[in-house]
């Protein structure tokens, strides 16, 4: 573990990469972070959320880092930047552990962190898997995920009119519900991952809106 000075951030529920930044982001300067090395199988852990972090990695990170906000100094109190020697992330964690936001790095700053890591030996984290976790992996293009995010959105609006969720289940899966969870099945398998169908689907949600405001 080190300390990690003067780096750009842009904390996110997503690991949008440098490229992906846009300029209504909230883009941060890190004054101060802890960067810790960590084995692959737990640094793809933790970027797929399916971790909760346990006490004695959070009192390992907590208060190292501080950014600099609207002049002033603030602290994180739960944020440590991890690698695996060959990619890098930063997370911010709940008191509980568990993830709430990831930041990637300018290519410069990723660059000076995997270079800083060469010298680190590997840090052991207590953590607890919850497989049930959806995964939050930027294995998709920004705009994709915005594209799912208007579904899921406009689905919760509707999330207790059964009938027009049973008839968007059906156009989903091509069939009948046979269950009372539609709502729930919808939005984990939408969630799941990304193809064109999502654009389509989303032209249908819209309209259905439409239909109800005329």
């Amino acid at each position: 573990m080190t300390y990690v000075y003067d780096l750009l951030i842009n904390l996110n529920d997503y690991d949008y990469k440098f490229y992906e930044w846009e300029e209504k982001d909230d883009i941060e300067y890190l004054k101060k972070g802890v960067l810790l090395k960590v084995s692959n199988y737990i640094y793809k852990k933790l970027l797929t959320n399916n971790i909760v972090i346990g006490n004695k990695t959070l009192e390992t990170i907590k208060d190292k880092t501080c950014i600099l906000k609207n002049k002033k100094i603030e602290n994180i109190t739960y944020m440590g930047i991890f690698t695996n020697g060959k990619d890098v992330i930063g997370l911010t964690f709940s008191s509980n552990g568990e993830i709430l936001e990831k930041t990637r790095f300018t290519i410069q700053d990723e660059l000076e962190l995997l270079e800083a890591s060469t010298s680190l030996k590997l840090i052991k984290i207590d953590y607890k898997e919850i497989s049930n976790k959806e995964c939050n992996i930027s294995f998709i293009s920004r705009e994709n995920k915005e594209t799912i995010k208007l579904i899921i959105n406009e689905l919760k609006a509707i999330k207790d009119d059964k009938e027009k969720i049973d008839y968007l289940y059906y156009e989903w899966f091509n069939k009948k519900s046979e269950s009372n969870n539609s709502y729930e099945e919808l939005v984990s398998d939408i969630n799941k991952n990304y193809d064109e169908t999502r654009s389509s689907f989303l032209e249908l949600l819209n309209l259905i809106s439409v239909k109800n405001n005329v």
